[in-house]
Parts: C-alpha cells; sequence; structure tokens
C-alpha cells in the first residue's frame, strides 16, 4: 500500500503525492537500505536475546510503523519514516530472527530443506497480503474518481498493523534456543551442566 499511497494524484485524489515509478523507489530505498543493516544487527540480537523475543520486538516494531502512517501520511518523510520503522527495522529484523530460527530448530542435513520451506510460507503470506491489501483499498472507492479514499488506506494501515501483531499469540510456541548464556570471568571454570 506504501507505493500506491505515494502514487496517489494529489490533485485529483486530495491526498498523496503524485509520485511517478522513479521516485516511488527513491521513497522506498531509504527503508531497504535500513534493512540491509538490521538483518546482520538482527543475528546479534538472536545471540543475545534468543529468537522469540527479537521476533516478538520485530513485529511491534512492524505495527508501531504500520499505525504511524495510518495516522500520519500528509508528507513525503510520514511515509518514508513508516517505511523505515515497519519494513526496515521490523521486517527486517523479523526476517533474520525467523531464518535463525528455523536453522537451529532442525538438524544441519535438513537446514536445506527448512529454509526452503520458511521461503515458501513467505511467499505465501505475501501474496495473501497483497490480496488483503488490494481488498482494503478497493473498500471503499470514490465515486467519480474512481481512485481508494483516504479512509480506505487508513483501514488498510490499521488492518496491517493488527496482522502484524497477531503472530505475537503464537511466538512463545516458536521453536528455538534461549538466548547464549554469557561466559565466565576470565579464569574462573564454567557451572557443570546437570546431568552431565
Amino acid at each position: 500500500m506504501f507505493p500506491q499511497l505515494l502514487a496517489m494524484p494529489s490533485e485529483v485524489a486530495g491526498f498523496g503525492f503524485t509520485a511517478s515509478t522513479s521516485q516511488v523507489s527513491l521513497y522506498l530505498f531509504p527503508a531497504y537500505l535500513c534493512a540491509m543493516f538490521v538483518g546482520p544487527l538482527s543475528g546479534q540480537l538472536v545471540r543475545w536475546f534468543g529468537s522469540r523475543l527479537v521476533v516478538a520486538a520485530a513485529l511491534v516494531v512492524t505495527a508501531a510503523g504500520l499505525l504511524f502512517v495510518a495516522v500520519w501520511h500528509s508528507a513525503p518523510w510520514h511515509v518514508v519514516l513508516s517505511l523505515i520503522v515497519a519494513v526496515g527495522i521490523g521486517v527486517g529484523a523479523a526476517g533474520t530472527a525467523l531464518y535463525a530460527s528455523t536453522i537451529e530448530s532442525v538438524d544441519p542435513a535438513d537446514t536445506g530443506v527448512a529454509s526452503s520451506v520458511n521461503m515458501v510460507a513467505r511467499g505465501i503470506g505475501a501474496a495473501i497480503g497483497v490480496q488483503i491489501s488490494a481488498a482494503a483499498l478497493s473498500s471503499g472507492t470514490d465515486r467519480l474518481t474512481k481512485l481508494p479514499t483516504e479512509d480506505s488506506f487508513r483501514f488498510g494501515f490499521l488492518l496491517a498493523a493488527v496482522l502484524a501483531v497477531l503472530p505475537l499469540a503464537i511466538v512463545a510456541f516458536m521453536p528455538g534456543r534461549a538466548p547464549a548464556p554469557s561466559s565466565p570471568a576470565p579464569g574462573r571454570l564454567p557451572d557443570p551442566v546437570p546431568g552431565s
């Protein structure tokens, strides 16, 4: 919905930024640049805090970015900031944490299959998300212009925010390891593992 909001002809619809395809890609660029740096950082956060906590935090951050644009979208920087928060930070962190959790929860011989299933699931989710977005935007069109109304965009972003936090209900059951234990102080042996 972000590209559609940016491309809406403001002189006809009364909102949007009449951005061309090239301009839309420039608006999207900072979020994807951010995700490029957040991904590796997310991997480190998974090592420190565990994948469940990182995924839960990323879902909340994604929802916050979507709520922001649902309320504030009258200036291009509103949309860019929302993209950076929702896509760059939220989705960027969640994607890495989910892959890490998937790989850690299977035997090394099964990592190819597990990562493929993860990728297929993401593709299915994206396809369903596009259809939900299209339904949300077409739920309210202006009778004269046949374009989505501003309320349709608000509804779509609010719905996306709700859908972003729904997985929080199952994050506690997500496979993955606990945070890595801190290393013992120099000169001190680690505590023995019970049962060994």
